[in-house]
């Protein structure tokens, strides 16, 4: 499943700028040209993995691509790396490397066989979106205006894990909002036992049942 989506609030035009985007297997490619169809930068996602998120930034600089090194108004952020290292919001790491986002690429189940991707385009006019995949893909619009309170892609890419306790599966979110179950009924051990059996399940998105549990290897 590839989605593109572009951002019905943004208040660019035709004459601002176009962004190409190549997506061949793992591997993504990101272009930005000015209103005069002049390059002004680029930069590439060597090998795209797993319920991970990057950005395209805005940064005066370099590039380094394979093994050279090029000048591009534009660079990638991997967001999950950072946060990990830096332990800070993505947001806040979008605005220490860089001076506005113009893409975001979020990423679930990533294999040779299976892709779950969907970009978000900020700041390029719906018109001036170029992708060149090699799978089909589904081109919509998105509010930026509503990011604040809305869903992120992210809740719906990444997986989702229940606890089964006695029997009993407990869904709620990484906020803690119940989507199913007895949460207010204390769990306590089986009468005669001296232990409790616990087993995950895995769901795709949130909590999506229709497929049932997912059989995958468990990603925590």
């Amino acid at each position: 499943m590839l989605k593109v989506l572009y951002n019905e609030d943004t208040k660019v035009t035709r004459d601002d700028g176009a962004l190409k985007i190549e997506l061949k297997g793992m591997y993504c490619r990101a272009e930005v040209t000015d209103g005069t169809g002049t390059v002004t930068g680029f930069d590439v996602i060597k090998a795209l993995r797993p319920y991970s998120s990057y950005t395209l930034v805005h940064k005066n600089g370099s590039v380094k691509v394979f093994r050279k090194v090029s000048p591009s108004q534009y660079k990638f952020l991997d967001l999950n790396r950072l946060g990990v290292a830096i332990r800070m919001d993505f947001q806040n790491i979008c605005q220490m490397y860089g001076d506005y986002d113009v893409m975001q690429l979020d990423t679930g189940i990533i294999t040779p066989t299976t892709r779950d991707i969907v970009i978000r385009v900020f700041s390029i006019h719906k018109d001036n979106i170029l992708v060149d995949a090699d799978e089909a893909y589904e081109f919509n619009s998105f509010s930026a205006n509503a990011l604040e309170f809305g869903d992120h892609p992210r809740f719906n890419l990444w997986d989702s894990y229940a606890l089964v306790v006695n029997g009993r599966e407990l869904k709620a979110n990484r906020k803690g909002t119940v989507y199913e179950g007895d949460f207010a009924t204390p769990i306590t051990c089986p009468e005669g036992q001296e232990y409790m059996e616990l087993e995950i399940r895995k769901y795709k998105g949130n909590f999506d049942a229709t497929q049932g549990p997912l059989t995958r290897g468990h990603r925590l």
